[in-house]
């Protein structure tokens, strides 16, 4: 069984422990609950939740939109921009700012060399700096380039142009993501008035931003040690290892790996042969199973 909590929350906000987060120039205490499965005995499931960031955003520190419009659902819309990812990860969903007109349920994107690479869809149910996730969580490379979106089915939306605060215009950055400036060979705050969700936005205007930004989850770089033993050879030989530390003599046959040290010697003899050794030495015997 799921249960579910319910709070009424201004605006909208994710944060981290006991950390406060701004929502435009609200400071917002409340955060959101959220409850798994229940097991038989009615104590929540283990599952983590992965909780998304502005921090992980072109945005960190959610910014007010210099300007909102709500022009009716006869001219839904999609809005969105561009991006640079310098930074091997995964791109989680979408987070935009969403106006009060902006209601029912949106449509959030991807495009990689103008083909939808990802969506997800839902209705955030409030205002401000929201995130909807992508159905399924995109695989990013460095560098990547890509256009995100949101549609908006009441033609409502956020925007700012030639402001010089917040604008396509300039170049921003954050991290592994970049925001490239618009030029006239390749615009930037791009639209498309369409009923179509996953229409791939393709106009510009005065360089507008629109306020999208994708969350990305940077994956962690792999780190590989390797130690060195002084005097220490190794020879592959039919797929076989073989290791000599400090003069010692080791004889590798048919894939077996041996591994003599400090001058002991390993002596492996015919079939049917007795051998007398020293003490200190090893013996390997093959038994030849005849019928």
């Amino acid at each position: 069984m799921t249960r579910k909590i319910s709070a009424r929350v201004v605006g909208w906000c994710f944060r981290r422990g006991k950390q406060a987060c701004v929502v435009g120039l609200a400071t917002v205490s409340t955060a959101l609950l959220l409850v798994g499965a229940q097991t038989a005995a009615g104590s929540p499931s283990a599952a983590a939740v992965v909780v998304p960031s502005l921090a992980d955003t072109i945005y960190p520190n959610g910014p007010m939109p210099a300007n909102t419009l709500a022009i009716g659902a006869q001219y839904a819309v999609v809005s969105g921009q561009r991006f640079t990812i310098t930074c091997a990860g995964t791109l989680t969903g979408v987070w935009w700012y969403r106006t009060p007109e902006d209601t029912g349920t949106n449509t959030v994107t991807a495009f990689r060399n103008n083909t939808l690479v990802a969506r997800g869809a839902g209705n955030p149910g409030a205002t401000g700096w929201v995130y909807l996730a992508f159905d399924t969580p995109l695989t990013v490379s460095n560098p990547d380039n890509l256009i995100v979106a949101v549609h908006h089915p009441n033609g409502a939306y956020a925007f700012a142009n030639n402001t010089g605060f917040s604008n396509r215009s300039i170049t921003s950055t954050n991290g592994c993501l970049t925001s490239p400036a618009s030029t006239a060979s390749l615009g930037n705050g791009i639209y498309s008035y369409t009923n179509s969700s996953t229409e791939l936005p393709t106009l510009t205007y005065l360089a507008t931003e629109y306020f999208v930004t994708p969350n990305l989850q940077v994956t962690a770089p792999t780190t590989t040690t390797t130690t060195t033993i002084a005097g220490a050879t190794t020879t592959t030989t039919t797929s076989a290892t073989t290791t000599t530390i400090a003069g010692a003599t080791t004889t590798t046959i048919a894939g077996a790996t041996t591994t003599t040290i400090a001058g002991a010697t390993t002596t492996t003899v015919a079939p049917g042969t007795t051998t007398t050794v020293a003490p200190g030495t090893t013996t390997f015997f093959e038994l030849e199973d005849n019928p």
